[in-house]
């Protein structure tokens, strides 16, 4: 099992340069991680499978009781599970469903999916709820793609796809009912064994090792867009997306950027980009958005008064709750941040920005004269905290400013 576990070691860190194939070595199967040629951008292109994407699963699911030994597992069985969804998306005829499943995660428990779709089931028929609004044969269509989706190794994604795909479809529903349909399964998933509940310990992946090292050397763990932190900060990509707001998206910048403009009351159209944006796609359509409904949007102004209380550095205001609602499921539905996260207990989380001239909110604005935020916002998740209101600036935050400014080890911009 070496071998496949360099091959799933490769897949985890340089997925975008790897595809993985099943071969033989002295009659004995293993994976390898093959360099993407010519030929695989090609049938990309043209819209053809790159590699046997059942071929890998069905080899994970033989030899799952050696795999799971290795600390790589988890986050391989994250990063494979996120690229079947895409795949059964993009193949409905040729769907994988229900192949392997990790000791940790999220449970196939039959008992538990069970019961999780009685009380499911209970909810939709409400009379004094969502039962009203339910019509015709929509509630056993809902039931359908809700068991569809437990036999997905992400049922969140799947179902919350499998509902917005029947919008405005014939006896389907509108994108509002879609919304309060996922909204109401988030929330009876998420109390249900089959969620993920993070450990005491995380699992000690090469990632969780390097973040604890930083984290007890420095004793602060500054983050910003890029490099071994890259997962603390808005624009990184989550292997099993954000699902939030009764909508999906790839990383925590886009929800965010979405839930602002969509309470401003800017029209949806313009705002479907941000359900396929990365984190700098999000921000340049942030930045046409500003530019494009100045005279909305502008400090002063109805819309921004209720986002931020009016001012740039204000605290309260939908803007809090909506990063915070944003950034607990980013954690809660990506296991492997969580562990992260978690592995940086004790330490300073300090989002250091690289200039003094940007926003001084989220970031320390480069020179600590920002509020942090957004690292006051994760070390509460990660302590297990209640949302920060509280104003002004953290003293003890000038320390690892300086730190950053003059003495960081790693790459964050």
């Amino acid at each position: 099992m070496v071998d496949s576990i360099g091959a799933m070691q490769k897949y985890v860190d340089h997925g975008d340069k790897y595809v993985l194939k099943v071969t033989k070595r002295n009659n004995i199967e293993h994976l390898e991680a093959k360099s993407k040629g010519l030929i695989t951008f090609i049938a990309k292109f043209l819209g053809f499978k790159s590699y046997k994407l059942e071929t890998v699963c069905n080899f994970v699911k033989n030899h799952q009781a050696s795999l799971e030994a290795s600390p790589i597992f988890q986050p391989f069985y994250q990063k494979l599970s996120a690229k079947v969804s895409v795949h059964n998306q993009q193949h409905p005829s040729y769907k994988i469903t229900h192949l392997f499943k990790a000791k940790s995660g999220q449970s196939q428990d039959a008992a538990s999916i069970q019961a999780l779709r009685q009380t499911f089931e209970a909810v939709l028929k409400d009379q004094n709820g969502m039962g009203k609004y339910m019509h015709g044969t929509q509630v056993p269509d809902v039931l359908k793609i809700y068991d569809d989706a437990m036999e997905s190794p992400t049922p969140r994604q799947a179902f919350a796809d499998g509902i917005n795909a029947r919008v405005n479809q014939a006896n389907s529903w509108g994108q509002d009912k879609a919304d309060h349909i996922i909204t109401n399964f988030n929330e009876i998933y998420d109390k249900s064994p089959l969620a993920f509940k993070t450990s005491n310990q995380a699992q000690q992946t090469p990632q969780v090792i390097a973040i604890a090292n930083i984290a007890k050397r420095d004793g602060y763990v500054a983050f910003y867009k890029t490099g071994p932190t890259e997962f603390l900060g808005n624009f990184a990509d989550c292997p099993n997306g954000i699902n939030v707001f009764g909508k999906s998206f790839k990383c925590s910048e886009a929800a965010f950027q979405w839930r602002k403009y969509i309470l401003a009351g800017l029209p949806p159209a313009e705002l479907a980009g941000f359900f396929t944006a990365n984190g700098q796609q999000a921000f340049d359509l942030r930045n046409k958005l500003e530019a494009k409904y100045k005279s909305q949007l502008a400090i002063g102004t109805p819309a921004a008064t209720s986002w931020s209380g009016g001012k740039a550095n204000s605290v309260g205001g939908a803007r809090d709750q909506a990063m915070w609602e944003v950034l607990q499921a980013k954690f809660k539905q990506n296991p492997g941040f969580m562990d992260q996260l978690q592995a940086t207990k004790g330490a300073f989380l300090l989002e250091h920005n690289d200039s003094s001239t940007k926003e001084g909110y989220w970031s320390d604005k480069k020179d600590g004269t920002g509020l942090n935020m957004l690292g006051q916002m994760l070390t509460a998740i990660r302590d297990g905290q209640s949302m920060p209101n509280k104003g002004g600036i953290d003293p003890s935050m000038q320390h690892y400013v300086n730190q950053a400014n003059s003495n960081l080890q790693y790459n964050i911009f």
